[in-house]
């Protein structure tokens, strides 16, 4: 027992040794790259990492602290949370930034095939998870009697562990021979081979590329397109009621369309800034551009795609009232380095209590709602 744990760990720690770089970068001077680039990327990748696993892992903790956030829809925000912070932690800070400083991958084969697993699981979950979020927000909108009872906590937890099966079952291929796992860019990392050009190659990326990514990204898109016709539609249906109630209108609900228009747009394209490099970098592979790709140009999509594991639990958590609020009152101390957040949090509840007492009873209900449908898109 002793002797195998001692062989595993040889295999996992050993350097090079097994570890072939492909002969598609033979033709460009990899140990002649400046060391300020891998030293760079090696700092950018140890700071991201680090903001992206503590902001996650907050999120986690407010998640399990506070019961009020534990509804049917902030478990998809915590399936996000999860696989952006291990992501972080695993994948981008220690490994990719200790190989950047030493300039050469150094933790061998076996960990080379298991950070591409690991980075492939948690990336899928993260664009699923991001999906499904879609969907439920276009549910809970367009839909709202019906999400109320058709979402329940079990359907939730059920859902999520499919999203996480659904990832690990399109990450886990190359360990079992269709597809493979080989370093990339700089040599630093290990991803999946966009780059050799056999049957069984071409037949994983491209299948991992339509239903592990495109897909998702449909989904996104169509609820996000459907989110903003709902709430247009919604905001002219109360417009009307208002109107024979003999209520005063404004111009505040073609605004707050536009402000949700400007918030799904904004939360699309982060979201395709995160994950279209590499989309980029895989199809340029396997369609034969080789311009398309080189040392730097590969490691653009781990720069990008580790930065959206910050940004994340900023856009659907902690841009939410409910969670700025057990922010503010779970960890205050939090609040005196960054005042914005008590401020965020006092101005979205006075601006909910003020806007509703202006109303009478129904149009302080519709009023209600559309607070509810920006808190929803924000989350």
């Amino acid at each position: 027992m002793l002797a195998s744990n001692k062989s595993w760990a040889r295999n996992f720690f050993s350097g090079q040794q097994g570890l072939e770089v492909h002969p598609f970068w033979h033709k460009y001077d990899i140990p002649g790259i400046n060391p300020a680039y891998h030293y760079g990327l090696g700092t950018y990748i140890g700071f991201v990492c680090v903001l992206g696993t503590l902001g996650n892992l907050l999120v986690l903790y407010l998640f399990t602290v506070t019961k009020s956030l534990r509804s049917p829809s902030n478990l998809f925000i915590l399936s996000l949370a999860l696989s952006d912070a291990t992501f972080s932690a695993i994948n981008g800070f220690p490994l990719l930034t200790i190989s950047s400083f030493y300039r050469k991958w150094i933790f061998g084969k076996l960990a080379c095939e298991l950070y591409s697993m690991i980075g492939g699981i948690c990336g899928f979950a993260s664009i699923n998870a991001v999906a499904f979020i879609a969907f439920d927000r276009f549910f809970v909108i367009a839909y709202p009697f019906d999400a109320m009872k058709k979402m329940t906590k079990k359907r939730a937890i059920l859902q999520i562990l499919f999203l996480w099966a659904y990832s690990i079952a399109w990450a886990l291929p190359p360990m079992f021979g269709w597809g493979a796992f080989i370093p990339e860019g700089f040599q630093t990392s290990c991803s999946f081979d966009y780059l050799t050009l056999t049957l069984n190659n071409i037949s994983y990326v491209f299948a991992m590329f339509t239903f592990a990514f495109i897909l998702p990204v449909l989904v996104i898109i169509i609820c996000y397109i459907n989110i903003v016709r709902a709430v247009s539609s919604q905001a002219k249906t109360m417009s009307k009621t208002a109107e024979k109630m003999g209520a005063k209108t404004t111009k505040d609900d073609h605004k707050q369309e536009i402000r949700l228009a400007k918030i799904a747009a904004g939360t699309f394209t982060l979201f395709l800034l995160s994950w279209s490099p590499y989309a980029i970098v895989t199809i340029g592979g396997m369609a034969g551009f080789p311009w398309l790709i080189t040392p730097f140009s590969c490691e653009l999509p781990v720069m990008f795609a580790k930065m959206s594991a910050v940004y994340n639990p900023l856009l659907y958590a902690l841009s939410h009232p409910k969670f700025r609020a057990a922010l503010n009152d779970k960890v205050p101390w939090l609040t005196i380095c960054c005042p914005a957040i008590e401020t965020a949090a006092k101005s979205s509840r006075s601006g909910i209590k003020s806007t509703t007492a202006k109303q009478s009873n129904d149009s302080s209900t519709a009023v209600e709602m559309e607070t509810v449908v920006a808190s929803t898109v924000t989350a």
